[in-house]
Parts: structure tokens; C-alpha cells; sequence
């Protein structure tokens, strides 16, 4: 922050959930794989953190991911703490996704954010209002501008063509797809490698050279979606308002009331880091990136002597940035997400 001393007043975290399962078993569908269907899901079984019998097994978060999560909850714990809070009793805002894994993986970050602190009500967001992962309520909308884009951008429809042997050998390799066809995405298909190489299984005979350039174009892809503005009103603009809102309120109270320590987390998944990403740095996000399991980003406010409030976001640890006005921050992220309007 600036020379003078400024004061934080409200933390906003958005993360990524832990580690956790593949989100399908790669053997499922085939009648020949029905044996190496059965010893997958053995296989992953032991690896969650809770499991009853009868429930998921696949796109569940792991004894890993609870573990990234608590270190998570530790650092952002000691960030806070140097910035003069106790977190003795502070006021918990938290809300997820309608998911198990985004649940239990905020459950565990508080535990060592505020260990001392009875753990409060999770707000778990219906798909209709879910702000923090977009494709709840606008997927089809969103999966036809991609679509759309993928056809008209010309860098993006001359990489899709370029990848066509990449996925038609996924397609053939990999049971999943060649059972399912309809199932294969580029976010399946990369779900599938970085879900192995995070507990150092070995990959299904023939992909095993197919791995990096999948997860790469993963990430392409969604660099191309999310700095397209349609796509990115539809992903981040409730998300933007969110955070904004939270702040406006804050501002507001201290005028009738002591200041207390206030922090608002969002638990959701690399989409929704990814979106808050590209609404506030736009291409300057570097196209290969891909939040780990755990990534978080804080977005703090501070007011200073001066009655100046200024905020300051951070991804893991790292300053995004120069602390702004609260008004720069809105802006910059309001109109990075405004809806366009349509050709007539």
C-alpha cells in the first residue's frame, strides 16, 4: 500500500476448490473396459476425503485437496494477520457453488483461516443465481458463442483445425470418448491428464504424448473466449457486481458503525478465477495460464487516514497491480463485463 497507513477493512477471496477426482471415469461406457471401469473407480475411492457408500465417486475433492486448501486457509491467515487483524471473531460471509467438492473445500480454509471461530452457514448458490460459476445458469448461451467464436476468429478456427488429429486420436484412445463421442470436450479431455499427473498415474497406452499439447489448448481456447466481451459479460459481470457491492456496503456502514473485520469467500472453480482474471487484466493474462487446484485471489479494501479507499487484489500471494481507487477498480471491471449490445 501507499506510505501512509491504511486500514483494511473487508477481504474478498475467490478460489478454486482442491484437488479432487477426475470428473468421469475414462473407462466408462464400453462393454470391453467394463473390468478396468471397476478397478478405476477402486482406485479412486481411498483418495477422498469423504466417501459413503453409495455416493460419488468422480469430481469429488480428495484428502490432497482438503490439504491444499487448509494451507490455503493458513497463508491467507497470516496475510491478514500482518495487516493488523486478530481474526478473534470476524464476520464470515461465505458462499459456493451448489457442488460437494467447492463445500468441503471452503469448510476446510476456514478451519485455519479462523480456527478459533465457530464455522458459519454456507450459502450454497441455486444454478439460477449462481454468480461464482457462470455456466450454472448461461451455459447454453455461453457454449453457442464459443461455438460462434471458434468458427469466426480466425487464430482460434486455424488452431482447432490444427488440433483435429490431437482429438481424433483422444477419441480413439481414450474409452470415455469412444464410447460417448458427444462427451468429448477439450475441458474433459485435459480434466483427464491433469487429474493423473497430480497423483502420478499412468495414462492410457497411446496418450501419453497427446498430454501437453491438450491441456495447452485448454487454455488457448479459453484465453480466446474469455478476452471475446459477449462471452466475458456472461461469465463475470454478476461476479463483478458481487464483489463491487460488498465493497459500496463497507463503505457505507463505517459512516454508522464501528469497523469490524469482514471477510467474504467464494468458493467456486478455475472458470471463475479465470473469469475475475480476464475482467481485470483482459489479454495481459498470459494465454497459458490455468489456475492450480487451491488458487485463490483476495481482493482487499483499505481505508486510509486520508478517507481514501483504495483496493488491492492479489493472486496466491502476489499483488495484481498497484492498490486503486474503489471507483478505478469498478470501473475497470464494470466495463470489461457490460453486456454488448446485439447486431440488429
Amino acid at each position: 500500500m501507499a506510505a501512509r497507513r491504511a486500514n483494511l477493512r473487508l477481504v474478498q477471496v475467490l478460489h478454486r476448490h482442491g484437488d479432487r477426482s477426475p470428473l468421469h471415469n475414462v473407462f466408462t461406457g464400453s462393454d470391453r473396459h467394463s473390468a478396468a471401469a471397476q478397478e478405476e473407480t477402486a482406485l479412486w475411492q481411498p483418495k477422498l476425503s469423504q466417501h459413503i457408500d453409495g455416493s460419488p465417486i468422480f469430481g469429488e475433492l480428495t484428502t490432497t485437496g482438503v490439504e491444499q486448501m487448509q494451507a490455503r486457509g493458513s497463508a491467507l491467515r497470516q496475510h491478514v494477520l500482518a495487516q493488523g487483524w486478530t481474526l478473534d471473531a470476524p464476520t464470515l460471509h461465505v458462499q459456493s457453488t451448489h457442488y460437494m467438492r467447492t463445500q468441503r473445500s471452503v469448510h476446510a480454509l476456514i478451519s485455519t483461516l479462523a480456527p478459533n471461530v465457530e464455522a458459519p452457514a454456507i450459502d450454497i448458490l441455486p444454478p439460477h443465481l449462481d454468480f461464482i460459476n457462470a455456466y450454472n445458469d448461461h451455459g447454453p448461451a455461453v457454449a453457442r458463442l464459443k461455438a460462434q467464436l471458434a468458427d469466426a476468429h480466425t487464430p482460434l478456427a486455424a488452431r482447432e483445425a490444427a488440433m483435429a488429429p490431437v482429438k481424433e486420436a483422444l477419441m480413439r484412445h481414450l474409452p470415455l470418448f469412444e464410447a460417448h463421442p458427444e462427451r468429448f470436450t477439450w475441458m474433459n479431455a485435459a480434466d483427464y491428464f491433469v487429474c493423473r499427473r497430480a497423483h502420478g498415474l499412468p495414462l492410457v497406452p497411446h496418450t501419453e504424448d497427446l498430454a501437453d499439447t491438450t491441456i495447452d489448448h485448454l487454455s488457448f481456447r479459453f484465453s480466446n473466449f474469455y478476452t471475446h466481451p459477449p462471452i466475458l459479460h456472461y461469465v463475470a459481470s454478476r461476479l463483478v457486481d458481487q464483489l463491487v457491492a460488498r465493497m459500496h456496503d463497507v463503505i457505507h456502514a463505517v459512516d454508522t458503525s464501528p469497523p469490524k473485520e469482514q471477510v467474504c469467500i467464494y468458493s467456486g472453480h478455475d472458470v471463475s478465477v479465470l473469469a475475475f482474471l480476464y475482467a481485470r487484466m483482459g489479454a495481459a493474462v498470459d494465454a497459458s495460464y490455468w489456475p492450480d487446484y487451491s488458487t485463490a485471489i483476495t481482493v482487499e479494501l483499505y481505508q486510509g487516514d486520508d478517507k481514501q479507499w483504495q483496493v488491492q487484489t492479489t493472486l496466491d500471494g502476489q499483488s495484481l497491480g498497484v492498490p486503486v481507487s474503489v471507483d478505478e477498480f469498478a470501473t475497470t471491471l464494470q466495463s470489461s463485463t457490460v453486456e454488448v449490445p446485439r447486431r440488429q
